[in-house]
């Protein structure tokens, strides 16, 4: 069962982001500072996302680098590639990222995941603590215990409560308090200084298979790929709005065309570059074709899942009016849950495949459409010039 905790906390974690960001945003853009008080729920999404406000309510965002260092009354969500928690928080703490710091104080429960998470000294949490990633570094107070799943996990802080671990490696400092059992299991045995404090059992479970060196850092791998993606689909959509709406909508008005488009470029892309190999003249050009494939891959994907992001605001009714802060967090919600359905055994397969031949289809039948457009607007052109000229 223990082997099932970093899905099990990760898959938690992204569901209740998913659902929380699918709600309306207040501010987005490349770089968003809120200051001063906030008498209200606070949504957000951008490259950089600094919180230092005092909110009354909930903060929920998404970004590149996420900071938010005052009071808030309600809950946290955060999903970014660079997570910094150093608020005094009332509610509860969800949140993924590449990295995930936690230096503030937590009045509820902390679930993070992540390529690295770290609590810090100072930090402070008053509810159930459940983390996974690859590097895990456990420091400050913990009072409801500790669950955690990991490569590697650290601990030097003071826990109260019961400790159950999953990981390759386990380290606990000399700084380290305990006030309650150690559960672990892993290849080897737990590294505890003679100096830390420990008042319950320890209790040791090897493998009964082997298990590859840093398993669990594939989590934080995974993790920081969806992240990559939701930064990716977001920049995109802030750089070209109407082209990626206008490849989104395509999927409704011409779903038999994006489906065969998208068949056509999955199938025949590395066809054509393996035919470009064949001579040593086209290897930079089959190459080229590669890179440009991948490209277009991640790019059809995305589509995809800006489709279903406008999906999900026309079952809330906000379709036409949806702001583009409120269609940046969709886009973040719909990539979250693809992210999550993936896991599911060939629903997680057909679902994907899906996502990236509409999407690959869209993308291109919106392509040849802007390409056509942009050639009968030169064409016009030509016969103005030749009128004035004659």
């Amino acid at each position: 069962m223990r082997t099932r905790v970093s899905l099990y906390l990760l898959t938690i974690g992204l569901v209740t982001l998913g659902a929380s960001l699918i709600a309306s945003a207040q501010q987005a853009g490349e770089s968003v500072t809120k200051t001063g008080r906030v008498s209200e729920d606070f949504y957000a999404a951008g490259g950089q996302v600094t919180v230092s406000a005092d909110v009354d309510g909930d903060v929920i965002v998404a970004g590149g680098r996420i900071v938010v260092d005052q009071r808030v009354t309600g809950d946290v969500m955060a999903a970014g590639g660079f997570v910094d928690l150093r608020a005094d928080v009332q509610d509860d703490v969800r949140t993924a990222g590449g990295s995930v710091t936690v230096s503030g104080t937590i009045a509820g429960d902390l679930i993070a995941a992540g390529g690295s998470v770290n609590i810090l000294s100072g930090a402070r949490i008053s509810g159930r603590t459940w983390i996974t990633g690859g590097q895990l570094e456990i420091g400050g107070r913990l009072d409801n215990g500790l669950r955690a799943a990991g490569g590697s996990i650290s601990i030097a802080g003071e826990i109260n409560g019961d400790v159950e671990l999953f990981a390759d490696k386990i380290s606990v400092l000399p700084t380290a308090k305990i006030r309650g059992d150690i559960r672990y299991t892993g290849r080897h045995e737990p590294v505890i200084d003679a100096g830390a404090e420990i008042a319950g059992q320890v209790s040791y479970e090897p493998l009964e298979m082997d298990l590859p060196a840093h398993a669990a850092a594939a989590w934080g791998g995974r993790i920081a790929m969806v992240m990559s993606l939701i930064l990716t689909g977001v920049v995109l959509f802030l750089m070209f709005p109407s082209f990626a709406r206008g490849a989104a909508q395509a999927i409704v008005s011409d779903a038999w065309k994006c489906l065969g488009l998208g068949l056509a470029v999955l199938i025949m892309g590395p066809i054509v570059a393996l035919l470009l190999l064949v001579t040593i003249i086209g290897i930079p050009l089959a190459v080229m074709t590669l890179a440009t494939y991948v490209v277009f891959l991640i790019a059809g994907y995305l589509t995809g899942a800006l489709f279903l992001g406008e999906l999900g605001l026309g079952w809330l009714g906000k379709d036409t009016r949806a702001s583009t802060g409120l269609r940046v967090l969709s886009i973040v919600a719909a990539v979250l849950v693809l992210s999550i359905i993936a896991w599911i055994p060939l629903l997680g397969t057909f679902t994907t495949l899906a996502a990236l031949v509409f999407g690959l289809g869209a993308l291109k039948l919106q392509v040849i459409r802007r390409y056509s457009t942009a050639g009968r607007g030169t064409a016009r052109a030509k016969v103005v010039r030749r009128k004035r000229s004659s």
